[in-house]
């Protein structure tokens, strides 16, 4: 979770994850500990800590209480911290399965409902005794996928993480669904016939358990888009939680406004779909210029790029000139006497050289000859050197 793939790694944005873990594994783990210590000290406050009358079950909490266990141990690298996550996460999906089971068959036998609790609380329980401390089959369903999510993230495979990630959705998506059916009074998004309904409490810890699920290792995979710098991935990151929350706050209050008589049902939906189109709407706008800005920023350094590769391009051709136009002078000052300014001994090899392959292709003779002055050292020795080299130069 902390080694970025592909990319320098972002010590900000994986600190800030870290930090997020830990916030979940607290909200995850504190109420589960409440709760099953309520049921094991017949505390019915603690028990129905959330006030909806339904409660957590003492299995849902103890298994809430091992999730938070296998988030933590995401934080290290040890090898010894993998196998007791691939261990936790067996034990939640058989306690799913074990459940689930129990729903399908119909039997009476407790097997892991009174694996932790039975006491005066559980028998005063106002479902039936054989559900007293039942999970919900919601509840079991999304243990075995939470489960088998985090034995998955134990592995790096890129395709094993994309997999992990898309067994926790539902979980997100049901509770959610729940959520809303507690928020609006629709009995039938969290209650299933006479069986266990999922709380509002469970709900809560599998949306954060889910999430935090989501965002280990997220720099590699799909979920790159929402840890990323981009506009787009900062965009997504607010967004989408906002989208969700503000939609659902303006259902539940034009309900509440129903159930205080202030207005009928048809002015309840006519007021929920103008709000959700002036919502989108907002959103629309908001994106739109956000987009617009980024663009505008885009064509701004483009064109600035592009001014700048032609001030490069004068200058390189300019340069390429100065360049040609000096080593021409070089070349001609290799061949030159500096003195004299007729041709030096590197020529004379040069011109030498030519004409000696041009008589041998050609067949001809070849001439060389030699002028000296006579007695020049006499000259330089009574009239001096400096006198002697103007007599050469002319």
């Amino acid at each position: 979770m902390v080694k970025l793939s592909h990319q320098q790694p972002n010590l900000h944005y994986i600190d800030e994850r870290i930090f997020l873990l830990k916030i979940a594994v607290l909200l995850i783990c504190l109420p589960s500990i409440l709760v099953l210590y309520g049921w094991l000290c017949e505390s019915r406050l603690l028990a129905w800590l959330f006030p909806s009358g339904i409660s957590m079950k003492a299995n849902s909490a103890f298994c809430f209480i091992l999730s938070s266990i296998a988030l933590v141990l995401f934080l290290t690298r040890r090898p010894q911290a993998m196998r007791v996550q691939r261990i936790l996460s067996l034990i939640l999906i058989s306690m799913g399965l074990i459940t689930a089971y129990q729903y399908i068959s119909g039997t009476d036998l407790p097997y892991v409902d009174s694996l932790l609790v039975q006491n005066q609380l559980v028998q005063n329980d106002p479902d039936s005794q054989l559900f007293a401390n039942r999970m919900s089959p919601l509840t079991a369903i999304n243990f075995t996928l939470n489960g088998l999510s985090i034995f998955l993230l134990t592995y790096r495979n890129y395709h094993i993480l994309n997999l992990a990630r898309i067994i926790t959705i539902p979980v997100i998506l049901t509770s959610i669904m729940v959520l809303i059916g507690y928020a609006y009074g629709v009995r039938e998004l969290y209650r299933f016939g006479f069986y266990v309904p999922l709380s509002p409490l469970s709900a809560i810890a599998f949306i954060e358990l889910s999430v935090a699920l989501i965002f280990i290792h997220a720099e590699r995979g799909f979920m790159r888009l929402f840890v990323g710098q981009t506009l787009g991935s900062k965009m997504v990151r607010w967004l989408l939680p906002t989208l969700i929350l503000v939609f659902i706050t303006i259902g539940w209050l034009c309900r509440q406004g129903n159930l205080m008589h202030w207005y009928n049902n048809q002015f309840e939906v006519s007021m929920l779909i103008f709000l959700t189109l002036f919502l989108s709407s907002c959103l629309i706008i908001w994106q739109a210029r956000a987009q617009h800005g980024q663009e505008l920023l885009r064509q701004r350094a483009q064109h600035a790029l592009e001014l700048n590769n032609i001030n490069l391009e004068k200058k390189v051709e300019q340069r390429t000139q100065e360049l040609k136009k000096l080593m021409e002078e070089l070349e001609a000052l290799s061949l030159t006497d500096s003195l004299t300014g007729l041709a030096n001994r590197r020529a004379f090899e040069q011109r030498l050289k030519m004409e000696w392959q041009r008589a041998t292709r050609y067949e001809h003779p070849l001439t060389v000859m030699l002028i000296d002055v006579d007695h020049f050292k006499r000259f330089n020795d009574d009239f001096g050197h400096q006198t002697g080299d103007h007599v050469l130069a002319q």
